[in-house]
Protein backbone atom coordinates (compact mmCIF):
# COMPACT_ATOMS: atom_id res chain seq x y z
CA UNK A 1 0.00 0.00 0.00
CA UNK A 2 3.00 2.70 1.03
CA UNK A 3 4.35 1.77 -2.93
CA UNK A 4 0.69 2.50 -4.41
CA UNK A 5 0.15 5.85 -2.49
CA UNK A 6 4.32 7.09 -3.44
CA UNK A 7 3.69 5.99 -7.16
CA UNK A 8 0.48 7.65 -6.83
CA UNK A 9 2.28 10.73 -5.26
CA UNK A 10 5.08 10.44 -7.81
CA UNK A 11 2.68 11.07 -11.11
CA UNK A 12 0.54 13.66 -9.20
CA UNK A 13 4.11 15.94 -8.96
CA UNK A 14 5.46 15.10 -12.00
CA UNK A 15 2.06 16.08 -13.90
CA UNK A 16 2.99 19.52 -12.18
CA UNK A 17 4.33 22.98 -13.90
CA UNK A 18 6.09 23.29 -10.90
CA UNK A 19 8.22 20.04 -11.46
CA UNK A 20 8.89 20.77 -14.88
CA UNK A 21 10.04 24.34 -14.07
CA UNK A 22 12.03 22.71 -11.33
CA UNK A 23 13.66 20.30 -13.63
CA UNK A 24 14.67 22.58 -16.45
CA UNK A 25 16.01 25.04 -13.87
CA UNK A 26 18.25 22.31 -11.96
CA UNK A 27 19.52 21.15 -15.57
CA UNK A 28 20.54 24.62 -16.82
CA UNK A 29 21.79 25.99 -13.36
CA UNK A 30 23.94 23.00 -12.45
CA UNK A 31 25.65 22.52 -15.76
CA UNK A 32 26.30 25.96 -15.93
CA UNK A 33 27.88 26.41 -12.65
CA UNK A 34 29.99 23.06 -13.02
CA UNK A 35 31.29 24.33 -16.72
CA UNK A 36 32.28 27.95 -15.13
CA UNK A 37 33.56 25.54 -12.36
CA UNK A 38 35.51 23.44 -14.92
CA UNK A 39 36.66 26.63 -16.75
CA UNK A 40 38.58 28.21 -13.02
CA UNK A 41 39.80 24.94 -12.08
CA UNK A 42 41.32 25.16 -15.69
CA UNK A 43 42.76 28.41 -14.97
CA UNK A 44 44.18 27.89 -11.59
CA UNK A 45 45.78 24.28 -12.88
CA UNK A 46 47.72 25.72 -15.54
CA UNK A 47 49.00 28.45 -12.70
CA UNK A 48 49.31 25.79 -10.80
CA UNK A 49 51.66 24.46 -13.47
CA UNK A 50 53.61 27.98 -13.87
CA UNK A 51 54.12 28.40 -10.46
CA UNK A 52 56.19 24.89 -9.80
CA UNK A 53 57.63 25.13 -13.28
CA UNK A 54 59.29 28.71 -11.09
CA UNK A 55 59.61 26.67 -8.20
CA UNK A 56 61.45 24.29 -9.54
CA UNK A 57 63.92 27.00 -11.63
CA UNK A 58 64.10 28.83 -8.12
CA UNK A 59 65.51 25.48 -5.88
CA UNK A 60 67.38 24.51 -8.85
CA UNK A 61 68.99 27.74 -10.28
CA UNK A 62 71.26 28.02 -8.06
CA UNK A 63 75.04 28.81 -7.72
CA UNK A 64 75.47 28.78 -3.85
CA UNK A 65 73.15 27.50 -1.34
CA UNK A 66 71.73 30.99 -0.01
CA UNK A 67 69.90 31.09 -2.98
CA UNK A 68 68.35 27.88 -2.94
CA UNK A 69 64.91 28.98 -2.42
CA UNK A 70 62.02 26.14 -1.64
CA UNK A 71 58.69 27.53 -2.61
CA UNK A 72 56.17 24.98 -1.64
CA UNK A 73 52.85 25.07 -4.12
CA UNK A 74 49.63 23.75 -3.11
CA UNK A 75 47.71 21.24 -5.64
CA UNK A 76 45.01 22.60 -6.90
CA UNK A 77 41.83 20.17 -6.06
CA UNK A 78 40.11 18.71 -8.70
CA UNK A 79 36.86 18.55 -7.20
CA UNK A 80 36.74 21.99 -6.29
CA UNK A 81 34.41 22.08 -9.31
CA UNK A 82 31.74 20.94 -7.07
CA UNK A 83 32.53 23.30 -4.04
CA UNK A 84 35.25 26.27 -3.95
CA UNK A 85 35.59 26.23 -0.34
CA UNK A 86 37.51 29.15 0.96
CA UNK A 87 40.73 27.45 -2.13
CA UNK A 88 40.34 30.91 -3.94
CA UNK A 89 40.71 33.44 -1.00
CA UNK A 90 44.03 31.55 0.74
CA UNK A 91 46.49 31.65 -1.33
CA UNK A 92 48.40 28.59 -3.25
CA UNK A 93 52.41 29.27 -2.68
CA UNK A 94 54.36 29.62 0.55
CA UNK A 95 58.03 31.46 0.35
CA UNK A 96 60.85 29.39 2.79
CA UNK A 97 62.73 31.95 4.72
CA UNK A 98 64.89 30.62 8.05
CA UNK A 99 64.16 34.60 9.79
CA UNK A 100 60.43 33.98 9.96
CA UNK A 101 57.86 31.10 9.57
CA UNK A 102 54.92 31.74 7.03
CA UNK A 103 51.37 32.29 8.72
CA UNK A 104 49.68 32.32 5.44
CA UNK A 105 50.45 31.59 1.60
CA UNK A 106 52.60 34.30 0.11
CA UNK A 107 49.82 34.93 -2.98
CA UNK A 108 46.94 35.45 -0.06
CA UNK A 109 43.98 37.41 -1.25
CA UNK A 110 43.88 39.82 1.46
CA UNK A 111 44.34 40.32 5.16
CA UNK A 112 42.46 42.66 6.30
CA UNK A 113 40.17 40.49 7.58
CA UNK A 114 39.96 36.47 8.62
CA UNK A 115 40.66 34.91 5.01
CA UNK A 116 38.45 32.10 6.15
CA UNK A 117 35.54 33.48 6.51
CA UNK A 118 34.32 34.81 3.17
CA UNK A 119 33.83 31.61 1.27
CA UNK A 120 30.16 30.73 2.43
CA UNK A 121 28.09 32.77 -0.88
CA UNK A 122 30.68 31.57 -3.44
CA UNK A 123 28.93 30.35 -6.87
CA UNK A 124 29.45 26.76 -7.26
CA UNK A 125 27.98 23.34 -7.71
CA UNK A 126 27.32 22.71 -3.98
CA UNK A 127 25.45 26.33 -3.75
CA UNK A 128 23.41 26.11 -6.38
CA UNK A 129 22.54 22.52 -4.78
CA UNK A 130 22.23 23.65 -1.55
CA UNK A 131 19.46 26.48 -3.18
CA UNK A 132 17.91 24.17 -5.43
CA UNK A 133 17.33 21.15 -4.08
CA UNK A 134 16.09 22.77 -0.44
CA UNK A 135 13.37 25.21 -2.71
CA UNK A 136 11.89 21.70 -4.26
CA UNK A 137 12.06 19.63 -1.23
CA UNK A 138 9.92 22.68 0.69
CA UNK A 139 7.63 23.21 -2.56
CA UNK A 140 6.60 19.53 -3.21
CA UNK A 141 5.94 18.57 1.10
CA UNK A 142 4.35 21.99 2.33
CA UNK A 143 1.08 20.92 1.60
CA UNK A 144 1.72 17.22 1.91
CA UNK A 145 -1.55 17.04 3.91
CA UNK A 146 -2.91 20.14 3.99
CA UNK A 147 -3.51 20.48 0.80
CA UNK A 148 -5.56 16.81 0.97
CA UNK A 149 -7.32 18.08 3.77
CA UNK A 150 -8.68 21.39 2.00
CA UNK A 151 -9.75 18.90 -0.85
CA UNK A 152 -11.31 16.40 1.81
CA UNK A 153 -9.59 13.49 -0.17
CA UNK A 154 -7.91 12.71 3.18
CA UNK A 155 -10.65 11.99 4.72
CA UNK A 156 -11.65 10.00 2.10
CA UNK A 157 -8.87 8.17 1.96
CA UNK A 158 -8.74 7.46 5.63
CA UNK A 159 -12.43 6.11 5.85
CA UNK A 160 -10.65 3.01 3.53
CA UNK A 161 -8.89 0.26 5.20
CA UNK A 162 -5.58 2.33 4.99
CA UNK A 163 -3.44 3.17 8.25
CA UNK A 164 -2.31 7.07 9.10
CA UNK A 165 1.78 5.40 9.02
CA UNK A 166 0.76 3.83 5.76
CA UNK A 167 -0.38 7.23 4.40
CA UNK A 168 2.10 9.45 5.90
CA UNK A 169 4.83 7.23 4.84
CA UNK A 170 3.73 6.59 1.25
CA UNK A 171 3.16 10.72 1.25
CA UNK A 172 6.51 11.10 2.20
CA UNK A 173 7.78 8.29 0.10
CA UNK A 174 6.16 9.85 -2.99
CA UNK A 175 8.28 13.30 -3.34
CA UNK A 176 11.79 11.05 -2.61
CA UNK A 177 10.81 9.10 -5.78
CA UNK A 178 9.58 12.61 -7.69
CA UNK A 179 12.86 14.67 -6.34
CA UNK A 180 15.92 11.99 -5.90
CA UNK A 181 16.00 10.94 -9.74
CA UNK A 182 16.69 14.64 -10.02
CA UNK A 183 18.96 15.14 -7.39
CA UNK A 184 21.01 12.21 -8.99
CA UNK A 185 20.19 13.15 -13.00
CA UNK A 186 22.21 16.84 -11.91
CA UNK A 187 24.64 14.96 -10.73
CA UNK A 188 24.95 12.38 -14.00
CA UNK A 189 25.07 15.92 -16.18
CA UNK A 190 28.21 16.86 -13.93
CA UNK A 191 29.62 13.63 -14.36
CA UNK A 192 28.93 13.96 -17.93
CA UNK A 193 29.89 17.52 -18.76
CA UNK A 194 33.33 16.77 -16.53
CA UNK A 195 34.32 13.82 -18.74
CA UNK A 196 34.12 16.16 -22.03
CA UNK A 197 36.37 17.87 -20.52
CA UNK A 198 39.83 16.78 -20.95
CA UNK A 199 41.32 19.02 -17.85
CA UNK A 200 39.98 17.20 -15.66
CA UNK A 201 40.94 14.01 -14.03
CA UNK A 202 39.09 12.09 -11.32
CA UNK A 203 41.02 9.53 -9.00
CA UNK A 204 39.13 6.17 -7.77
CA UNK A 205 39.39 8.73 -4.27
CA UNK A 206 37.56 10.94 -5.96
CA UNK A 207 34.95 9.29 -7.14
CA UNK A 208 34.16 7.49 -3.82
CA UNK A 209 34.06 11.44 -2.37
CA UNK A 210 31.18 12.54 -5.18
CA UNK A 211 29.62 9.34 -3.97
CA UNK A 212 30.03 10.87 0.23
CA UNK A 213 28.85 13.87 -1.35
CA UNK A 214 25.60 12.68 -3.37
CA UNK A 215 24.94 11.09 -0.02
CA UNK A 216 24.99 13.85 1.83
CA UNK A 217 23.23 16.19 -0.54
CA UNK A 218 20.38 13.24 -0.32
CA UNK A 219 20.19 13.91 3.54
CA UNK A 220 19.87 17.41 3.57
CA UNK A 221 17.18 17.23 1.20
CA UNK A 222 15.51 14.95 3.21
CA UNK A 223 15.51 17.70 5.82
CA UNK A 224 13.54 20.01 3.90
CA UNK A 225 11.13 17.28 3.19
CA UNK A 226 10.74 16.52 6.73
CA UNK A 227 10.21 20.13 7.65
CA UNK A 228 7.61 20.62 4.84
CA UNK A 229 5.73 17.69 5.82
CA UNK A 230 5.69 18.60 9.50
CA UNK A 231 4.64 22.23 9.09
CA UNK A 232 2.09 20.84 6.65
CA UNK A 233 1.10 18.82 9.52
CA UNK A 234 0.48 21.49 11.69
CA UNK A 235 -0.72 24.55 9.41
CA UNK A 236 -4.49 24.70 9.11
CA UNK A 237 -3.95 25.79 5.45
CA UNK A 238 -1.73 25.11 2.51
CA UNK A 239 -1.47 29.14 2.06
CA UNK A 240 -0.65 29.09 5.66
CA UNK A 241 2.15 26.38 5.17
CA UNK A 242 3.85 27.83 2.05
CA UNK A 243 4.41 31.07 3.83
CA UNK A 244 5.63 29.67 7.10
CA UNK A 245 7.97 27.19 5.00
CA UNK A 246 9.17 29.81 2.80
CA UNK A 247 10.28 31.80 5.37
CA UNK A 248 12.28 29.58 7.45
CA UNK A 249 13.84 27.98 3.74
CA UNK A 250 14.83 32.10 3.49
CA UNK A 251 15.84 31.92 6.83
CA UNK A 252 18.03 29.02 7.33
CA UNK A 253 19.68 29.60 3.76
CA UNK A 254 20.14 33.18 3.65
CA UNK A 255 19.96 35.01 7.00
CA UNK A 256 21.19 33.22 9.40
CA UNK A 257 24.57 32.06 7.89
CA UNK A 258 25.16 35.31 6.97
CA UNK A 259 24.22 36.82 10.32
CA UNK A 260 26.41 34.07 11.76
CA UNK A 261 29.41 35.38 10.38
CA UNK A 262 28.60 39.01 11.58
CA UNK A 263 28.18 37.69 14.91
CA UNK A 264 31.31 35.50 14.50
CA UNK A 265 33.45 38.32 13.69
CA UNK A 266 32.51 40.09 16.47
CA UNK A 267 31.97 38.02 19.13
CA UNK A 268 36.06 36.64 18.43
CA UNK A 269 37.97 39.55 17.31
CA UNK A 270 41.20 38.97 15.93
CA UNK A 271 44.50 41.14 15.99
CA UNK A 272 45.05 43.36 13.17
CA UNK A 273 47.44 41.77 11.14
CA UNK A 274 49.58 45.06 10.81
CA UNK A 275 49.79 45.05 14.84
CA UNK A 276 51.76 41.55 14.20
CA UNK A 277 53.71 42.81 11.58
CA UNK A 278 54.58 45.72 14.04
CA UNK A 279 55.48 43.10 17.28
CA UNK A 280 57.29 41.07 15.18
CA UNK A 281 59.81 43.52 13.68
CA UNK A 282 59.95 45.01 17.02
CA UNK A 283 61.63 41.27 17.76
CA UNK A 284 63.84 41.46 15.35
CA UNK A 285 64.92 45.32 15.90
CA UNK A 286 65.73 44.19 19.75
CA UNK A 287 67.95 41.28 17.83
CA UNK A 288 69.53 44.07 15.99
CA UNK A 289 70.54 46.23 19.46
CA UNK A 290 71.52 43.26 21.37
CA UNK A 291 72.66 40.00 19.55
CA UNK A 292 73.81 41.96 16.58
CA UNK A 293 76.36 43.79 18.71
CA UNK A 294 77.46 40.15 20.16
CA UNK A 295 78.05 39.22 17.00
CA UNK A 296 80.47 42.45 15.96
CA UNK A 297 82.15 41.99 19.20
CA UNK A 298 82.96 38.31 18.35
CA UNK A 299 84.27 39.43 14.83
CA UNK A 300 86.07 41.61 16.26
CA UNK A 301 88.24 39.92 18.69
CA UNK A 302 88.73 37.48 15.73
CA UNK A 303 90.59 39.97 13.58
CA UNK A 304 88.18 39.43 10.89
CA UNK A 305 87.28 42.54 8.68
CA UNK A 306 84.95 43.04 5.66
CA UNK A 307 87.45 45.41 3.13
CA UNK A 308 85.05 45.65 0.36
CA UNK A 309 83.82 43.02 -2.32
CA UNK A 310 83.61 43.49 -5.85
CA UNK A 311 80.38 41.63 -6.44
CA UNK A 312 78.40 41.14 -2.99
CA UNK A 313 74.62 41.06 -2.03
CA UNK A 314 73.21 40.03 1.31
CA UNK A 315 72.39 41.80 4.55
CA UNK A 316 75.38 43.38 6.23
CA UNK A 317 74.08 42.17 9.80
CA UNK A 318 73.46 39.09 8.86
CA UNK A 319 75.71 38.27 7.01
CA UNK A 320 76.41 37.37 2.86
CA UNK A 321 73.93 35.65 0.78
CA UNK A 322 75.84 36.00 -2.42
CA UNK A 323 79.85 36.99 -3.18
CA UNK A 324 82.04 36.26 -6.29
CA UNK A 325 85.54 38.52 -6.89
CA UNK A 326 86.03 39.01 -3.40
CA UNK A 327 89.56 39.24 -1.32
CA UNK A 328 89.42 36.37 1.24
CA UNK A 329 89.73 38.82 4.18
CA UNK A 330 86.19 39.41 3.71
CA UNK A 331 85.12 36.12 2.19
CA UNK A 332 86.16 34.60 5.39
CA UNK A 333 84.51 37.42 7.49
CA UNK A 334 81.31 36.91 5.53
CA UNK A 335 81.61 33.04 6.69
CA UNK A 336 82.17 33.53 10.06
CA UNK A 337 79.25 36.45 9.81
CA UNK A 338 76.78 33.47 8.54
CA UNK A 339 77.91 31.39 11.20
CA UNK A 340 77.59 32.91 14.22
CA UNK A 341 74.14 35.27 13.09
CA UNK A 342 72.68 32.71 11.18
CA UNK A 343 71.53 30.18 14.36
CA UNK A 344 70.55 33.19 16.20
CA UNK A 345 68.15 34.41 13.56
CA UNK A 346 66.71 31.31 13.85
CA UNK A 347 66.19 30.99 17.11
CA UNK A 348 64.77 35.01 16.89
CA UNK A 349 62.45 33.10 14.23
CA UNK A 350 61.28 30.95 16.81
CA UNK A 351 60.48 33.42 19.03
CA UNK A 352 58.42 35.34 16.42
CA UNK A 353 56.46 32.65 15.92
CA UNK A 354 54.98 32.65 19.35
CA UNK A 355 53.23 35.87 19.04
CA UNK A 356 51.98 34.38 15.19
CA UNK A 357 50.85 31.34 16.51
CA UNK A 358 48.72 32.92 19.17
CA UNK A 359 48.01 34.98 16.23
CA UNK A 360 46.53 32.16 14.20
CA UNK A 361 44.63 30.12 16.97
CA UNK A 362 42.95 33.65 17.22
CA UNK A 363 42.09 33.56 13.59
CA UNK A 364 41.01 29.80 13.36
CA UNK A 365 38.76 30.51 16.80
CA UNK A 366 37.27 33.04 15.02
CA UNK A 367 36.59 30.71 12.32
CA UNK A 368 35.26 27.79 14.40
CA UNK A 369 32.95 30.52 16.04
CA UNK A 370 31.36 31.69 12.82
CA UNK A 371 31.22 27.78 11.58
CA UNK A 372 29.63 26.79 14.68
CA UNK A 373 26.96 29.56 14.33
CA UNK A 374 26.52 28.52 10.74
CA UNK A 375 25.95 25.27 11.59
CA UNK A 376 22.89 26.16 13.06
CA UNK A 377 21.57 26.27 9.52
CA UNK A 378 21.28 22.95 7.41
CA UNK A 379 22.75 24.97 4.45
CA UNK A 380 25.87 25.91 6.56
CA UNK A 381 26.26 22.03 7.31
CA UNK A 382 26.03 21.30 3.99
CA UNK A 383 28.44 23.71 2.77
CA UNK A 384 31.13 22.93 5.57
CA UNK A 385 30.64 19.10 4.94
CA UNK A 386 30.84 19.53 0.80
CA UNK A 387 34.38 21.82 1.24
CA UNK A 388 35.68 19.21 3.59
CA UNK A 389 34.91 16.38 1.05
CA UNK A 390 36.32 18.76 -1.92
CA UNK A 391 39.36 19.22 -0.05
CA UNK A 392 38.58 23.20 -0.20
CA UNK A 393 37.65 23.91 2.98
CA UNK A 394 39.91 25.09 6.60
CA UNK A 395 41.17 21.76 7.44
CA UNK A 396 42.85 21.31 3.83
CA UNK A 397 44.35 24.77 3.87
CA UNK A 398 45.50 24.05 7.85
CA UNK A 399 47.10 20.85 6.99
CA UNK A 400 48.76 22.23 3.92
CA UNK A 401 50.75 25.42 6.00
CA UNK A 402 51.69 23.01 8.95
CA UNK A 403 53.26 20.76 5.92
CA UNK A 404 55.12 23.73 5.37
CA UNK A 405 56.38 25.13 8.44
CA UNK A 406 57.48 21.18 9.28
CA UNK A 407 59.26 21.04 5.73
CA UNK A 408 60.73 24.47 6.93
CA UNK A 409 61.97 22.72 9.83
CA UNK A 410 63.39 19.78 8.04
CA UNK A 411 65.64 21.85 5.46
CA UNK A 412 66.94 24.53 7.09
CA UNK A 413 67.47 21.21 9.81
CA UNK A 414 69.45 20.04 7.32
CA UNK A 415 71.37 23.16 6.51
CA UNK A 416 72.73 22.72 10.63
CA UNK A 417 72.90 19.65 10.43
CA UNK A 418 75.25 19.43 7.34
CA UNK A 419 77.13 22.80 8.40
CA UNK A 420 75.78 24.32 4.95
CA UNK A 421 75.49 27.65 6.98
CA UNK A 422 79.19 28.00 8.02
CA UNK A 423 80.16 27.06 4.63
CA UNK A 424 81.70 29.11 1.91
CA UNK A 425 79.76 27.15 -0.80
CA UNK A 426 76.82 28.82 0.85
CA UNK A 427 77.23 32.43 -0.39
CA UNK A 428 79.95 32.45 -3.36
CA UNK A 429 80.55 30.08 -5.98
CA UNK A 430 84.09 30.34 -6.27
CA UNK A 431 86.17 27.54 -4.71
CA UNK A 432 88.72 28.12 -1.85
CA UNK A 433 91.93 28.09 -3.35
CA UNK A 434 90.30 30.67 -6.50
CA UNK A 435 89.67 33.66 -3.86
CA UNK A 436 91.12 36.70 -4.69
CA UNK A 437 94.37 37.83 -2.64
CA UNK A 438 93.25 41.49 -1.98
CA UNK A 439 90.88 43.92 -3.32
CA UNK A 440 93.23 44.53 -6.61
CA UNK A 441 93.32 40.91 -7.72
CA UNK A 442 89.27 40.68 -7.09
CA UNK A 443 89.10 43.11 -9.50
CA UNK A 444 91.71 41.75 -12.01
CA UNK A 445 88.76 38.26 -11.87
CA UNK A 446 86.39 40.45 -12.53
CA UNK A 447 88.00 42.10 -16.03
CA UNK A 448 88.93 38.43 -16.92
CA UNK A 449 85.41 36.86 -16.23
CA UNK A 450 83.54 39.58 -18.65
CA UNK A 451 86.30 39.08 -21.61
CA UNK A 452 85.70 35.44 -20.96
CA UNK A 453 81.63 36.19 -21.43
CA UNK A 454 82.22 38.30 -23.71
CA UNK A 455 83.92 35.91 -26.35
CA UNK A 456 81.45 32.55 -25.33
CA UNK A 457 78.52 33.95 -24.78
CA UNK A 458 75.82 35.87 -26.41
CA UNK A 459 73.93 38.17 -24.62
CA UNK A 460 71.90 39.44 -26.83
CA UNK A 461 68.97 37.68 -25.10
CA UNK A 462 70.15 38.89 -21.83
CA UNK A 463 66.94 37.92 -19.76
CA UNK A 464 68.16 34.16 -20.30
CA UNK A 465 71.63 34.65 -18.28
CA UNK A 466 70.06 36.62 -15.46
CA UNK A 467 68.08 35.05 -12.93
CA UNK A 468 65.98 38.22 -10.41
CA UNK A 469 68.51 41.14 -11.03
CA UNK A 470 71.13 38.98 -10.54
CA UNK A 471 73.39 37.25 -13.32
CA UNK A 472 72.53 33.28 -13.49
CA UNK A 473 76.78 32.09 -12.67
CA UNK A 474 75.72 28.50 -13.82
CA UNK A 475 75.16 29.75 -17.21
CA UNK A 476 78.22 32.61 -16.84
CA UNK A 477 80.90 29.61 -16.04
CA UNK A 478 79.96 28.39 -12.75
CA UNK A 479 78.39 25.42 -11.25
CA UNK A 480 75.25 24.88 -10.29
CA UNK A 481 74.51 23.51 -6.08
CA UNK A 482 73.59 20.08 -6.38
CA UNK A 483 70.11 20.03 -4.66
CA UNK A 484 69.20 16.17 -5.23
CA UNK A 485 70.40 15.57 -1.45
CA UNK A 486 68.24 18.13 -0.26
CA UNK A 487 65.27 17.75 1.35
CA UNK A 488 61.89 18.02 -1.74
CA UNK A 489 58.65 19.69 -0.30
CA UNK A 490 55.83 17.00 -0.62
CA UNK A 491 52.36 17.03 1.42
CA UNK A 492 50.14 13.82 1.11
CA UNK A 493 46.72 15.00 0.77
CA UNK A 494 44.14 13.91 3.67
CA UNK A 495 42.25 11.00 3.31
CA UNK A 496 38.76 10.68 2.90
CA UNK A 497 38.64 8.59 6.34
CA UNK A 498 40.28 11.72 8.05
CA UNK A 499 38.16 14.42 6.49
CA UNK A 500 34.59 11.95 7.50
CA UNK A 501 35.93 11.86 11.26
CA UNK A 502 36.74 15.67 11.08
CA UNK A 503 33.09 16.37 10.10
CA UNK A 504 31.50 13.46 11.48
CA UNK A 505 30.00 15.31 14.59
CA UNK A 506 27.72 17.75 11.66
CA UNK A 507 26.94 14.70 9.99
CA UNK A 508 25.46 13.54 12.99
CA UNK A 509 23.90 16.61 13.63
CA UNK A 510 22.05 16.55 10.61
CA UNK A 511 21.31 13.19 10.83
CA UNK A 512 19.85 13.44 13.83
CA UNK A 513 17.57 16.78 13.12
CA UNK A 514 16.29 14.58 9.72
CA UNK A 515 14.88 11.53 12.36
CA UNK A 516 13.60 14.78 14.75
CA UNK A 517 11.87 16.23 12.12
CA UNK A 518 10.32 12.68 10.73
CA UNK A 519 9.31 11.44 13.79
CA UNK A 520 7.43 14.66 14.64
CA UNK A 521 5.75 14.84 11.51
CA UNK A 522 4.85 11.38 12.04
CA UNK A 523 3.33 11.70 15.97
CA UNK A 524 2.15 15.28 14.34
CA UNK A 525 -0.03 13.37 11.58
CA UNK A 526 -1.08 10.51 13.53
CA UNK A 527 -2.96 13.36 16.14
CA UNK A 528 -3.89 15.58 13.06
CA UNK A 529 -7.47 16.43 13.20
CA UNK A 530 -8.82 15.56 9.26
CA UNK A 531 -12.36 17.27 9.75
Amino acid sequence: MIGYIAVKEFRNNIATAGFVIGLLLCLALIPYTVYTGIQTYTNRLVQYTLDVKAAEETYNRACVYSRVKPVPVKPVSSLSIFSKGISEQTGSKVKIDYKEKPVFSADIVSLNENPFMGGFLSLDFVTAIAILLSLLGVLFSYDTLSREKEQGTLKLALSNPVSRSTFFLGKIAGIFLTLVPVLVLCFLAVLLVIQLSPAVQFSSGDYGRIGMLLLVSLVYFAFFVFLGGFISSRAKSSKTSIILNLFIWCFLLFLLPNAAAWIGKNMVPVEDYKQLQFETGEIDREWMNVQKKEVDKILKNENLKHIGASYYDGDHWAGASFTIFTPKATVDYERRTNELAIPLLMDNCAKKWAIQSDYLQQVYRQERTMRYLTCLSPAGIFKHIAAALCRTGIDSEVHFMDQVRQFQDTFFGYFVQNRIFSSYAYFTPQKEEDFPVDSEDGIKQMMEWNEWVANNVNLSNLSEYTYGNMYDFGKLGYEYVNTQSLPHFNCPPLMLGSDLYGQLYLIAGILIICLLLFWFSYVSFIKYDVR
